[in-house]
This record gives C-alpha cells, structure tokens and sequence, in this order.
C-alpha cells in the first residue's frame, strides 16, 4: 500500500519517508534563524545601558521637560518647532 505523497503519486513509505523528513530539516532550520533573531532582538531590548545609549536624545528631552514648569514647556516646544 503506498502512500501519498508530494513527491508524487505511488511513492513507496521509504519515499515518504525521506520526503517528510527533508521537509522536517528545512523546517527545524527556518525556524532555527527566526529563534536566534526574536533571542537577539530580546537582549538588545532588555539591555539597558544599550537602549540608554541608543535614545540618549529622547532621555535628555523627557528630563527637560519634567525639570520645567507647564508654561516653560510651552515656549520650548514652540521654539524648537520653529527652528
């Protein structure tokens, strides 16, 4: 009795066999690269002194802001947009 297979009908079970395990390969593979870059991209987000140095600009302009009054806030931003 043979089994369906992609490779063709008629493929014997050895046929098959190899086939779904080849395909189980690339699969583990594919999957393999995506695991390394999601592991990557979660120790660059969770490293602090990296995010740090990489949103140094927005860190300096959230300190700005909370140091100055309402107002003070105000006249800066609409200084900077008119820059």
């Amino acid at each position: 009795m043979a089994i369906n297979s992609r490779a063709g009908n008629g493929a014997t079970p050895r046929e098959t066999a190899l086939e779904l395990g080849e395909e189980i390969v690339a699969v583990r593979e594919d999957l393999d690269v995506l695991l390394a870059e999601a592991d990557r991209r979660r120790h660059e987000v969770m490293d602090g002194r990296l995010q740090l140095q990489r949103h140094t600009a927005t860190k300096k302009f959230v300190e700005d802001m909370q140091v100055k009054s309402p107002v003070e806030r105000r006249v800066i931003w609409h200084l900077k947009r008119l820059a």
